[in-house]
């Protein structure tokens, strides 16, 4: 059995990093169109959603003039329904809970995007109590202010 030297060991390390170095660069710098074309080709094909739309086909049966009828007259989308609440906030009470309030009330979509903002802006010990009239249309900085500021009631 050879005997294992410092500089053998040495020699070995760095013929298995260069050769690491050699296949990493290979690697990485393969062009996507070289590397197995048919293989990327039915790939695609494969996949339906990749496929940009090339012609809207209309069903046998419907009217010609459909896809012009409804490019002419876009659905009518229903009105957000607006929500009033009287928001009390009591002494003691965390931002948290005033958030989960006021999603209960459909005044906000998301509880955690008015504690996120109230904390990014360094408000969350800025939040006052009372009695606090807000509506489903207020944005967030605009809620922010409001409970932030001297009690509105």
């Amino acid at each position: 059995m050879p005997k294992i030297t410092k500089q053998g060991l040495r020699g070995f390390a760095a013929g298995i990093l260069f050769s690491v170095a050699v296949l990493s660069f290979a690697y990485y710098n393969e062009l996507p169109n070289q590397a197995a074309p048919a293989q990327a080709e039915s790939t695609q094909k494969a996949d339906p959603a990749s496929e940009p739309i090339k012609e809207i086909k209309i069903p046998q049966g419907a009217p010609a003039n459909a896809g012009q009828q409804s490019q002419a007259n876009p659905p009518v989308q229903p009105e957000k329904k607006r929500y009033m609440y009287n928001l009390v906030i009591e002494k003691g009470m965390s931002p948290e809970e005033v958030a989960k309030k006021l999603q209960e009330a459909h005044i906000i979509s998301d509880q955690r995007l008015l504690v996120k903002y109230l904390n990014d802006f360094s408000l969350m010990g800025s939040v006052r109590y009372g009695t606090y009239d807000l509506n489903s249309d207020m944005q967030i900085p605009e809620i922010a202010k409001i409970i932030t500021k001297a009690k509105a009631k």
